[in-house]
């Protein structure tokens, strides 16, 4: 996040791509730290299908936000 930090300094946008990933913990925290340098961080990230809406018997949707 800190190299993140420094490019979105230098050229704009500065972008991390983590892949393999479907929980992260408490990765909160490296948003905030973008925050804190006056970056704004967004972070996302995917995961396996685990849950089926209302009405549908297929479980198209993730549990984690």
């Amino acid at each position: 996040m800190r190299e993140t930090i420094h490019r979105a300094k230098m050229h704009g946008p500065g972008v991390i791509a983590l892949r393999n990933s479907s929980h992260v913990g408490a990765a909160m925290h490296h948003t905030l730290m973008g925050a804190a340098e006056g970056c704004v961080g967004f972070l996302s990230t995917s995961v396996n299908p685990a849950m089926a809406p209302w009405g549908l018997v297929q479980k198209p949707i993730g549990t984690n936000p």
